[in-house]
């Protein structure tokens, strides 16, 4: 059981109760309420420029900036650590990242990428929602590695006696 007293906390165990410990954090990590309580905290956070848009689901907010808005990732970037701040939260670098997407289709010449962002690192692929983006669209690898774990899943199910 869980008791607030203003801004503190303690915590009840059968007939042991801790000591009222301030409240640094808004969201308890590993809370049933953890995730809803984050999207509905995350209720104001907006992108700053017309185009960019944002997806928070969870506790993952994606940010997606098309390349002709590419010169404002670093003010959405900015954006999203102050309004974390604001809200007594911290955007965890080591856990974020950048793909820059290409279409391998377009006949073209294809544009240097823009400099990666400072602390944020440059990846090929992300997973969101359980679902691999690879920066070139291809599902090749995603479908291969779908059928992979359907395919171990099926041989552990059958049981085989050999």
């Amino acid at each position: 059981m869980f008791k607030e007293h203003g801004h503190s906390h303690c915590t009840a165990f059968c007939d042991h109760t801790s000591e009222f410990e301030s409240i640094t954090a808004s969201i308890i990590q590993g809370s049933a309420i953890g995730h809803a309580a984050y999207v509905v905290n995350a209720g104001d956070l907006k992108v700053i420029i017309s185009g960019n848009s944002l997806c928070k689901y969870a506790d993952d907010t994606n940010l997606t900036v098309p390349a002709n808005n590419e010169a404002s990732r670093s003010l959405e970037l900015h954006n999203i650590q102050f309004w974390a701040q604001r809200n007594n939260l911290k955007l965890n670098c080591a856990k974020s990242c950048e793909v820059v997407f290409t279409d391998p289709k377009r006949r073209r010449q294809p544009v240097d990428p823009p400099p990666a962002i400072p602390g944020i690192s440059r990846r090929e692929k992300l997973q969101m929602l359980g679902v691999t983006l690879a920066n070139n669209f291809c599902v090749t690898e995603p479908v291969q590695e779908l059928t992979t774990k359907s395919a171990q899943t099926v041989y552990a199910l059958c049981g085989r006696t050999d």
